[in-house]
């Protein structure tokens, strides 16, 4: 299977139409939603079948990598915006990614969070916006993984129908106990520190205000 390749020229187009979008610009967010979620989602729409295939031909373990639940945080949303884990502490969606780390599918195990590969079937591919899969333009072990998949998503959140809002991406976790939006992400974040001298208030309204335009402007987009 053949997979896109991102190079400096794409790169360049991506980066001006996410920066554009973050300023609130109408056309910028055109070309964002189609490279952020219309592209993704037709890169990644057999994804889920490919697993089914690779299961049912031995070639799972050949052709994907099970990811631990501790990298797999951002697909196990409830319904109160919070990733949510079993009374046994484990998640109850799963995470597949392809070998060359850019196909995603997100599998149920069911309620007790135990996953056997060979009970996997259509019906336990995770579709619904908030937690599906993704695309990803660089393998999660490669350090444009960050720039060109995670901070988009934590700004923007996933495909059209994602429940997530940014706070509840911002506060997810990570390993290091850190709240995601301090690091990642590229929309302004409000500092409470902030040496303002028009005052920390006025400060707040101008984040928001950025914040709010550039969301809105993305969702008009979709």
């Amino acid at each position: 299977m053949k997979y896109i390749d991102i190079d400096k020229e794409q790169n360049e187009e991506f980066n001006a139409a996410y920066k554009g979008c973050r300023n609130a610009n109408t056309d910028s967010c055109k070309t964002f939603d189609y490279l952020h979620v219309t592209q993704r989602r037709d890169l990644n729409a057999k994804a889920g079948q490919n697993l089914i295939n690779d299961l049912k031909s031995g070639n799972l373990n050949n052709n994907w990598n099970q990811l631990s639940d501790d990298k797999n945080i951002f697909h196990n949303f409830g319904p109160d915006g919070k990733p949510r884990k079993l009374p046994n502490g484990q998640y109850q969606y799963k995470k597949f990614v392809s070998k060359d780390g850019r196909l995603e599918v997100i599998v149920d195990s069911g309620k007790d969070g135990v996953l056997k590969p060979n009970e996997i079937k259509s019906s336990n591919i995770v579709t619904d916006p908030t937690n599906a899969g993704s695309y990803n333009y660089y393998a999660p072990n490669k350090l444009s993984h960050l720039t060109y998949d995670v901070s988009p998503y934590i700004d923007f959140g996933n495909v059209k129908g994602d429940k997530t809002s940014l706070i509840d991406r911002r506060k997810v976790p990570t390993p290091y106990n850190i709240e995601t939006g301090t690091i990642l992400g590229n929309l302004p974040n409000v500092n409470k520190n902030s040496n303002s001298i028009l005052g920390q208030k006025y400060y707040e309204k101008i984040i928001n205000d950025k914040i709010n335009n550039a969301t809105k402007a993305f969702e008009q987009a979709k």
